[in-house]
């Protein structure tokens, strides 16, 4: 037993780091010039970088602009720029914007349809953080979506004798102020947008980790069929419904209803974003890559099958279910499926706790009690952070707030120490639990999954989308079955391996995108989940059989 725990330890902490580490993330090549280089990306943003070109900054952008119309003649796209005039931007001043327009054709005539790449060229205008004025260089906001849209140009004319269907590029000014130039775009130059089947929008929310599809048009059953062809894919349904209650809009806002497409940015770490930590030292190769991996095959199977001639091939009367796990790819299941599934493993769960009961494994009070005790020490917990974030908060001279708390100079480290401390004692809790209260492993794995049962109806009919707790229900209520039989062990081992290489980069992802002040949410959440992680953990080592 003793072995089987320190190998689990082991495992536990090598499934840990590997799901949060980079590796999985592509490096540049630079050996193939038939395939997306990060190197020749980090040149363009090097000259879009030089220096902030805000809509405070006429003359910088428009040096941006330029250089951005060069590049696109260069790649043969014809390049237009629809001016602006008269537009109220920051401070109420009126300024002139200017987007850039190019289209390339499939050789030797014209598309019937079109793949629109769409990216912002100016960077953030002065920002106040901590009593003091910051202004990005918009080497990641929004040079990462530029320098990859220009490679992603370079590498799709390498095999432009067999496009079927064209590109169409947009590059937006004053996204940052309003969505200024994609809205006249769309209201005034609409043309831009015809025999467009397919939008994909590149932003960056941070400098570095994945470049997460974060968010999808309506109905997005093809586009997320067509997603499928990426490599590395980095995706979650979810993301959509958690985005839509964050303070933030981009490009793609403006279109999503009226067009399908896809929404990629790199969300991590808000102390880099809109702040003059957004520079060229800062950048990351792997996360530039992982853009281009993941789009480029996405862009060749569009541009090549003659299946997307049409542009209303890609609308759909329904959405999908949709998630990625590190190592393991994307999982796309229909609406009926994903009911379907959690409609089994409820019966089943239910006819495995009957069975329990006439072992006389499982006694109603001690589930009750187990239940009452854990979510009262969640919530006291969850109370206690709030006010640890609300501290710091005021530490850091920063308003408090539950979603977007940015800026706070320990964040990591309280993170850190709140959560690990959080566990420790629900740990120990745990073993009062099965040492002093007698209860079974099949009574507290029982209770987990009723909690996380009941979160995941919750989060579904108030969000649309409960995939937070499917993959942690299916993996415990296996291991609840396994209990039956001679190698649970090595089930409830598998189990808790693709639990957490689900689970932690989900939930990293969910802390960055809410911030520092949805540390009680995140403790909770991380709280329900070990509930059932635990005894999954005991029945692998032995303990408490």
């Amino acid at each position: 037993m003793l072995f089987r725990k320190l190998v689990g330890v082991i495992i536990i902490l090598i499934t840990s780091i590997v799901s949060l580490n980079r590796i999985f993330l592509p490096v540049d090549n630079q050996e193939d010039k038939n395939l997306f280089s990060t190197s020749n990306v980090i040149q363009d943003i090097q000259v879009i970088s030089k220096e902030p070109h805000s809509v405070e900054h006429p003359q910088e952008r428009s040096r941006v602009r330029e250089y951005l119309y060069v590049r696109l003649a260069e790649c043969g796209a014809d390049p237009v720029v629809f001016y602006y005039d008269s537009v109220e931007s920051y401070k109420k001043k009126r300024i002139t914007i200017g987007n850039v327009y190019g289209v390339l054709e499939p050789a030797g005539k014209k598309a019937s349809s079109y793949v629109m790449l769409i990216a912002h060229l100016d960077s953030r205008f002065t920002n106040l953080v901590k009593g003091k004025e910051q202004l990005s260089l918009g080497a990641a906001d929004d040079g990462y979506g530029l320098g990859v849209i220009l490679e992603l140009i370079r590498i799709s004319r390498l095999y432009q004798k067999q496009w079927s269907q064209g590109i169409k590029i947009l590059f937006t000014d004053s996204e940052e102020y309003g969505l200024d130039g994609i809205k006249h775009a769309y209201s005034f130059d609409k043309h831009i947008f015809d025999k467009v089947g397919l939008i994909i929008n590149f932003e960056a929310r941070g400098v570095k980790g994945p470049a997460v599809l974060f968010e999808t048009s309506v109905n997005n059953k093809k586009v997320i069929e067509l997603y499928k062809h990426s490599k590395k894919p980095t995706a979650f349904s979810l993301t959509s419904a958690v985005y839509s209650i964050l303070p933030n809009y981009t490009d793609f806002s403006v279109l999503k209803e009226d067009f399908p497409g896809m929404n990629f940015s790199v969300v991590d770490n808000l102390n880099y974003y809109h702040t003059a930590k957004d520079n060229i030292e800062n950048i990351s190769g792997r996360s530039i890559q992982h853009y281009g991996v993941q789009t480029q095959e996405i862009v060749k199977e569009y541009l090549v099958n003659k299946k997307y001639s049409s542009p209303d091939y890609l609308l759909s009367d329904s959405n999908v279910v949709y998630f990625s796990i590190p190592y393991l790819g994307i999982i796309v299941l229909s609406n009926l499926l994903y009911f379907s599934l959690n409609i089994f493993i409820l019966v089943i769960f239910l006819i495995i706790t009957l069975f329990y009961v006439k072992q006389s494994r499982i006694r109603l009070v001690n589930i009750l009690k187990i239940t009452g005790v854990n979510t009262l020490y969640i919530i006291v917990t969850s109370i206690a952070l709030y006010f640890v974030s609300r501290f710091f908060s005021q530490t850091n001279g920063l308003e408090y707030k539950l979603i977007s708390l940015a800026y706070v100079d320990e964040e990591y480290p309280v993170l850190i120490l709140s959560l690990g401390t959080s566990v420790v004692f629900f740990r120990w809790l745990y073993a009062k639990h099965m040492n002093s209260s007698k209860a079974t492993l099949p009574e507290y794995m029982a209770s987990g999954i009723l909690v996380l049962m009941l979160l995941s109806a919750i989060t579904l009919f108030l969000a649309g989308d409960s995939t937070l707790f499917f993959v942690s229900l299916l993996c415990g209520v296996l291991s609840y079955v396994s209990l039956l039989f001679k190698y649970s062990k090595f089930i409830s081992l598998l189990g808790l391996i693709v639990t957490l290489l689900y689970l932690i980069p989900l939930l990293y992802l969910l802390y960055v995108a809410l911030a520092f002040g949805s540390l009680p949410i995140i403790s909770a959440l991380v709280l329900f989940f070990v509930w059932t992680l635990f005894p999954t953990f005991s029945a692998f080592t032995g303990t408490y059989d």
